[in-house]
């Protein structure tokens, strides 16, 4: 078909890493900056901004942002945030590791995250707070960015065909995992009995190739450059299991946005504009996809483009994302999401 203290226990900080880093593999095999962001500290972010939140000369507010390389942080280029007195900086992190450290030290002000593994995180008392939606998934399978892709000629030919294979996920216990169990069993599969392996987003599409897993859960680009190497996506686990739902959310820590709510305030404002304008510019994320994972014409052409709008989190969404992890188990008890979420007060 075509679409996140310093005393901490080990079980608890390795959490955190999933909740926030799971977003920072990104969904392609690019390695550049995204955009017009600026990537700044990308290879040694603990550098980044050190001092925490600084006001600059022009009376603008300096922030730094963790991302990845998806086509998300198209949103977060300087020409969204300057008329909102933010001088935005994005830091490119390869790594989950480095995200907690640094905006939990203050080193960066806000970063891309998982929602599902930042509300584990949440759920087990750490003080993060969801401000703003970098993309959802799509209203229906058609226009949903993620996929499962398997061989095109392969047996595999329906969720059903899915029962006792291994399939891909980016990380153990996040959003893919979640939303591939849900698609498969609302598909007439049983996920009870699918294996799930963490494998690198840029390495899935060989995998599934070779035959070292039976599918992976993937995202564009990656889906659009998997059918080109001979697999075929069948089905969307976003698209049927969760859509109209955050996919990727940009996170701070409750701490930060007490001290600093008129920068959050402008943040989010700025999220708001950028998800509008993009929304609106579709060859702006086309050609940014074909230079950023090395696309040709007609694979930028091909592609599910990611919905930047609506960017402020509803609850009512969260509710959904949030039952379907308790019954999943990837959450023993409800989170209070009036906490969680960004009020925008």
């Amino acid at each position: 078909m075509n679409r996140r203290v310093s005393a901490l226990s080990v079980a608890v900080f390795v959490s955190i890493l999933l909740a926030l880093g799971v977003v920072l593999a990104g969904c392609g095999s690019g390695s550049s900056s995204t955009g017009s962001t600026t990537a700044s500290s990308g290879s040694n972010p603990s550098e980044s901004n050190q001092g925490g939140t600084e006001t600059t000369s022009g009376a603008s507010t300096s922030v730094t942002v963790g991302v990845g390389t998806g086509s998300y942080a198209l949103g977060l280029s300087p020409k969204y945030f300057s008329s909102n007195g933010i001088d935005v900086k994005t830091s490119l992190l390869s790594s989950p590791a480095q995200v907690t450290p640094l905006l939990l030290n203050g080193q960066l002000q806000f970063a891309a995250a998982d929602p599902v593994g930042t509300l584990i995180a949440i759920s087990q008392g750490i003080p993060l707070l969801m401000v703003g939606v970098a993309t959802s998934s799509g209203t229906s399978e058609s226009n949903d960015v993620t996929g499962l892709l398997v061989k095109a000629n392969g047996p595999i030919k329906s969720a059903k065909d899915l029962d006792g294979k291994t399939l891909a996920v980016s990380a153990i216990g996040g959003s893919a995992e979640l939303t591939a169990k849900a698609a498969i069993d609302e598909e007439g599969g049983e996920s009870s009995s699918v294996k799930f392996v963490e494998v690198a987003p840029q390495s899935m599409n060989v995998n599934v190739a070779e035959g070292t897993v039976d599918g992976a859960v993937s995202q564009e680009p990656g889906i659009t450059m998997g059918k080109s190497a001979g697999l075929t996506d069948l089905l969307s686990p976003a698209g049927v299991s969760l859509p109209e739902t955050p996919l990727i959310v940009y996170v701070t820590t409750q701490e930060y946005a007490k001290e600093n709510p008129e920068v959050v305030k402008a943040f989010v404002e700025s999220l708001t504009a950028a998800g509008k304008a993009l929304q609106s510019e579709p060859q702006l994320v086309r050609s940014n996809a074909e230079s950023t994972y090395h696309l040709t014409p007609v694979q930028a052409k091909e592609m599910v483009l990611p919905i930047f709008v609506p960017s402020a989190i509803e609850k009512p969404k969260m509710e959904t994302v949030m039952s379907l992890m308790l019954k999943y188990e990837l959450l023993s008890s409800p989170v209070e999401l009036d906490s969680a979420i960004y009020s925008g007060q």
